[in-house]
């Protein structure tokens, strides 16, 4: 599941799918009233002995609604999802559909430059009064009152989005709260000394960094994270991961400055399980193990990781 809303989803398609076999016109775009949707999809299929569903195909007629109760808009070979109703699907670099709520005055198609945006792209507009504005005088023009809004393409996080970029539901309101909150934060302008602070895309790895305490660096990815936590579960000796050489042979095994790199990552507290599984994360993990002589087990990424993924008990 690539991304979904109350009466609809993006989703990878199954095999038995064949794409390519579908007529496209002059300008690319697929015809997809040719795909049957419930043969393809045997799950699909599968909910129309749920009460709802039946009530729902049974009360269809009495409408005289002749097509199915489930429809397929689009297919492709390629697919962004930005946010939710925030998507593009393509197929052979054609686009076949662009969905771009928030993003106003026709322009979807500057959707992914808007995206690309290394900032916080800001969108001038027109929008009606509200009665607040009209009876406090604030404006004059009741038609067209000019404003600006920053454009938000970041992940909503209403999922928890996985390395290969589908998602899953969250597994409590807590931590998808934690993912939320950490998200705005980011993106908040702030106020500082020297004046303000414009805020910052709220990118999935600065949000997972966040929410686990940490921050992704400029210039950073997330595996420089994984491996900044790693070597403080190390440098504080924690269960799984002690190594029995002193601190400075430590730091050198570690390819760590023992003054500047070493000796904070010390005194800095440990929180076991700050970041969720990921075979990313595991690959961190062995990596930084293999230097300083240890063998990965379930053990250590338990100390580290709060869901325990497939590894070898003892392997490398």
């Amino acid at each position: 599941m690539l991304s979904a809303t109350t009466d609809g989803c993006m989703t990878v398609a199954p095999k038995r799918v064949d794409i390519a076999a579908l007529p496209a016109n002059e300008k690319g775009k697929l015809d997809v009233s040719r795909v049957d949707l419930l043969g393809a999809y045997l799950e699909l299929k599968a909910l129309e002995s749920y009460p709802a569903i039946k009530a729902l195909v049974y009360g269809r007629p009495n409408m005289k609604l002749a097509e199915s109760w489930i429809e397929l808009k689009y297919v492709g070979d390629a697919a962004d999802s930005f946010k939710t109703r925030v998507n593009c699907i393509s197929y052979k670099g054609v686009v076949q559909h662009r969905a771009a709520t928030g993003i106003s005055g026709g322009n979807a198609h500057l959707l992914d430059t808007y995206h690309a945006d290394a900032g916080i792209p800001i969108q001038t507009d027109k929008h009606l009064p509200s009665a607040r504005e009209i009876m406090s005088g604030e404006i004059k023009d009741y038609i067209d009152v000019p404003t600006q809004k920053r454009v938000n393409t970041d992940y909503d996080f209403k999922h928890m989005l996985l390395d290969d970029g589908t998602t899953v539901p969250f597994a409590d309101k807590t931590k998808f709260a934690k993912k939320r909150d950490a998200a705005a934060s980011i993106r908040k302008c702030r106020t500082v000394k020297g004046g303000k602070v414009a805020g910052q895309r709220a990118t999935p790895e600065k949000v997972l960094a966040a929410s686990a305490g940490m921050r992704l660096r400029s210039g950073e990815t997330m595996e420089d994270v994984y491996r900044r936590y790693v070597c403080r579960a190390i440098a504080r000796r924690e269960h799984g991961w002690n190594v029995l050489v002193k601190d400075k042979a430590l730091a050198a095994k570690l390819g760590l400055d023992y003054q500047n790199q070493f000796r904070v990552l010390k005194r800095r507290q440990f929180e076991p399980q700050r970041f969720p599984y990921s075979e990313r994360f595991e690959a961190v993990m062995r990596d930084v193990a293999r230097k300083v002589g240890l063998y990965l087990n379930k053990l250590m990424i338990d100390v580290l990781a709060s869901t325990q993924g497939p590894v070898m008990e003892g392997g490398q």
